[in-house]
């Protein structure tokens, strides 16, 4: 499978960042919305698991959230969410959960303290896929 490239601006990249610090020691999720692998808006929701292993959107607001990308002509371009104590690679949680989207998952790693690892994986059934992230 070739990898594809996630582009996201830099300002964006800050706030899914800092969203993550926000919420450390629990994780936090969101979704990314844009056009052609390129991130255009964040879409920050609420955890509603409340846990520092797993994440989980209310379906309102997953829903309210899907109607607005698609309202903004967009597609969804990739699911965020922190490992606020481990490396950025899919959990054994994360990779059961991703069967039901088929979207790049964005791992943020807050682990250093002072440097957010940031790395996007899509999950098949066969495998585990790296995703190029680039920051513009």
């Amino acid at each position: 499978m070739a990898k594809t490239m996630i582009r996201i601006p830099e300002s964006i990249y800050r706030r899914m960042v800092k969203h993550a610090q926000k919420e450390k020691p629990l994780e936090c999720c969101g979704l990314l919305g844009g056009k052609d692998q390129t991130v255009q808006e964040i879409f920050e929701t609420q955890n509603v698991a409340r846990s520092p292993i797993l994440f989980s959107m209310d379906p309102k607001e997953e829903l309210m959230v899907l109607e607005e990308i698609e309202n903004q002509s967009m597609e969804i371009i990739a699911i965020y969410h922190p490992h606020p104590r481990t490396i950025p690679f899919p959990s054994e949680v994360d990779v059961k959960m991703a069967f039901s989207f088929d979207v790049p998952l964005v791992i943020i790693s807050l682990k250093e303290k002072d440097d957010s690892i940031v790395k996007a994986f899509r999950i098949r059934k066969e495998a585990i896929y790296m995703e190029n992230v680039e920051v513009i």
